[in-house]
Protein backbone atom coordinates (compact mmCIF):
# COMPACT_ATOMS: atom_id res chain seq x y z
CA UNK A 1 0.00 0.00 0.00
CA UNK A 2 1.07 3.61 -0.46
CA UNK A 3 0.24 6.23 2.15
CA UNK A 4 1.74 9.69 2.76
CA UNK A 5 4.96 9.07 0.83
CA UNK A 6 5.62 5.57 2.16
CA UNK A 7 5.25 2.31 0.27
CA UNK A 8 4.51 -0.58 2.65
CA UNK A 9 4.97 -4.22 1.71
CA UNK A 10 4.16 -7.36 3.66
CA UNK A 11 6.88 -9.99 3.36
CA UNK A 12 6.32 -13.72 3.92
CA UNK A 13 6.45 -14.82 7.58
CA UNK A 14 9.69 -16.76 7.05
CA UNK A 15 11.55 -13.52 6.21
CA UNK A 16 13.15 -12.28 9.41
CA UNK A 17 13.91 -8.62 10.14
CA UNK A 18 17.66 -9.11 10.60
CA UNK A 19 18.00 -11.02 7.30
CA UNK A 20 15.83 -8.56 5.38
CA UNK A 21 17.78 -5.61 6.80
CA UNK A 22 21.10 -7.17 5.75
CA UNK A 23 19.72 -7.98 2.29
CA UNK A 24 18.34 -4.44 1.90
CA UNK A 25 21.70 -2.94 2.86
CA UNK A 26 23.59 -5.22 0.48
CA UNK A 27 21.19 -4.53 -2.41
CA UNK A 28 21.43 -0.76 -1.96
CA UNK A 29 25.24 -0.82 -1.60
CA UNK A 30 25.57 -3.05 -4.69
CA UNK A 31 23.63 -0.41 -6.67
CA UNK A 32 25.99 2.35 -5.56
CA UNK A 33 23.91 3.85 -2.77
CA UNK A 34 25.83 5.40 0.11
CA UNK A 35 24.70 3.71 3.31
CA UNK A 36 24.18 6.35 6.00
CA UNK A 37 22.92 4.06 8.78
CA UNK A 38 21.96 0.44 9.38
CA UNK A 39 20.35 -0.93 12.53
CA UNK A 40 18.71 -4.29 13.16
CA UNK A 41 17.27 -6.31 16.02
CA UNK A 42 14.96 -9.32 15.93
CA UNK A 43 11.95 -6.97 16.00
CA UNK A 44 12.92 -3.94 13.91
CA UNK A 45 15.45 -2.81 11.34
CA UNK A 46 16.33 0.28 9.35
CA UNK A 47 18.59 1.15 6.42
CA UNK A 48 19.07 4.78 5.42
CA UNK A 49 20.83 5.38 2.11
CA UNK A 50 21.47 8.04 -0.53
CA UNK A 51 21.35 7.24 -4.27
CA UNK A 52 24.55 7.68 -6.31
CA UNK A 53 23.16 10.81 -7.95
CA UNK A 54 20.68 13.19 -6.41
CA UNK A 55 19.89 14.52 -3.01
CA UNK A 56 17.16 12.10 -1.99
CA UNK A 57 17.24 9.96 1.10
CA UNK A 58 15.85 6.42 0.93
CA UNK A 59 14.73 4.84 4.20
CA UNK A 60 13.92 1.13 4.35
CA UNK A 61 12.20 0.18 7.62
CA UNK A 62 11.39 -3.36 8.70
CA UNK A 63 9.12 -4.44 11.54
CA UNK A 64 8.24 -7.90 12.78
CA UNK A 65 4.49 -8.19 13.27
CA UNK A 66 2.59 -11.16 14.65
CA UNK A 67 2.68 -13.31 11.52
CA UNK A 68 4.66 -11.31 8.97
CA UNK A 69 7.53 -8.93 8.40
CA UNK A 70 6.50 -5.49 7.19
CA UNK A 71 8.83 -3.51 4.95
CA UNK A 72 8.40 0.22 4.28
CA UNK A 73 10.25 2.29 1.68
CA UNK A 74 10.20 6.08 2.03
CA UNK A 75 11.89 8.55 -0.31
CA UNK A 76 12.59 12.05 0.96
CA UNK A 77 12.17 14.76 -0.09
CA UNK A 78 9.21 14.69 -2.42
CA UNK A 79 8.75 10.97 -2.78
CA UNK A 80 5.66 10.09 -4.78
CA UNK A 81 3.93 6.77 -5.39
CA UNK A 82 5.59 6.17 -8.78
CA UNK A 83 9.11 6.75 -7.47
CA UNK A 84 8.44 4.78 -4.28
CA UNK A 85 7.16 1.80 -6.28
CA UNK A 86 10.11 2.03 -8.67
CA UNK A 87 12.74 2.32 -5.93
CA UNK A 88 12.73 -1.33 -4.76
CA UNK A 89 13.17 -2.52 -8.35
CA UNK A 90 15.91 0.03 -9.05
CA UNK A 91 17.76 -0.76 -5.84
CA UNK A 92 17.51 -4.54 -6.05
CA UNK A 93 15.06 -4.76 -3.13
CA UNK A 94 12.36 -6.26 -5.37
CA UNK A 95 13.71 -9.76 -4.69
CA UNK A 96 12.63 -9.33 -1.06
CA UNK A 97 9.21 -7.96 -1.95
CA UNK A 98 7.81 -10.80 -4.04
CA UNK A 99 4.92 -8.55 -5.05
CA UNK A 100 3.63 -9.53 -8.52
CA UNK A 101 2.44 -6.15 -9.75
CA UNK A 102 3.59 -3.25 -11.87
CA UNK A 103 6.65 -1.54 -10.42
CA UNK A 104 8.03 -4.77 -8.99
CA UNK A 105 9.42 -6.95 -11.79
Amino acid sequence: SYHFGTLTIELPPEVRVESATAASRAALARRGYTIRRTEATADAGCVIACPPRGDQLVTVSLDQKLELTQMSVKIEPWGDRASAEARPAQSGLHALCRVPRAGFP
